[in-house]
């Protein structure tokens, strides 16, 4: 886990809990839009490096990523500003 990314790092744990997971890691921060859910078992809103509230507009990504999810139904999980976001 050591030189991942964060969302590389929490996949590599997710993927030792369950061998049979697999990830696709999205930045919403960075300009990367949400893909599509037709195929996706559930979603993990992980934790951020980012300095901010929720209230800030530079959240807004995220939170829009995050309505998509809810909206569609998809289970998920939130840790760290994922939870906090969520709220």
């Amino acid at each position: 886990m050591y030189g991942e990314s964060t969302g590389e790092a929490y996949a590599t744990a997710l993927s030792s809990a369950d061998a049979t997971c697999a990830s696709i890691i999205l930045c919403p921060y960075d300009g990367e839009g949400l893909c599509s859910l037709d195929d996706v078992d559930w979603v993990v809103f992980t934790g951020s490096a980012v300095d901010w509230n929720s209230q800030d507009p530079r959240a807004r990504p995220l939170a829009e990523a995050m309505r998509a999810v809810f909206t569609s139904g998809v289970p998920s999980f939130g840790s760290c500003n994922g939870l906090h976001l969520a709220a």
